[in-house]
């Protein structure tokens, strides 16, 4: 139940939400994140997040044995500068991303 004792708890909940944000709502304290369109105000709000954007990295693979090259290897130019998929001199660019 929202309260005046922790009513700042929620207000970031509810800014995500007026900004476009997706909350997401720990499944019966499991931490198994799912999506949520809003939250009940019966369900304390640890239990809630904002959903992260996903974390990403832009590195250069080799073709031959699909592994990432060394950055002295790398000849220079900035993968993340490219679009993933781009070829040169035997690597592809490859674009990794993680959401926790």
């Amino acid at each position: 139940m929202i309260t005046k004792e922790n009513a700042h708890q929620y207000l970031p909940l509810i800014q995500a939400l007026q900004d476009g944000g997706t909350l997401q709502r720990d499944t019966n304290g499991t931490t198994s994140w799912v999506d949520t369109e809003g939250f009940a105000s019966l369900v304390p709000p640890e239990r809630y997040r904002i959903k992260p954007e996903p974390i990403g990295i832009t590195i250069w693979v080799n073709d031959s044995d699909n592994k990432p090259t060394l950055r002295s290897d790398d000849g220079g130019i900035d993968p993340s500068k490219l679009p993933a998929g781009t070829k040169c001199d035997g690597k592809t660019v490859r674009l990794f991303r993680e959401v926790l």
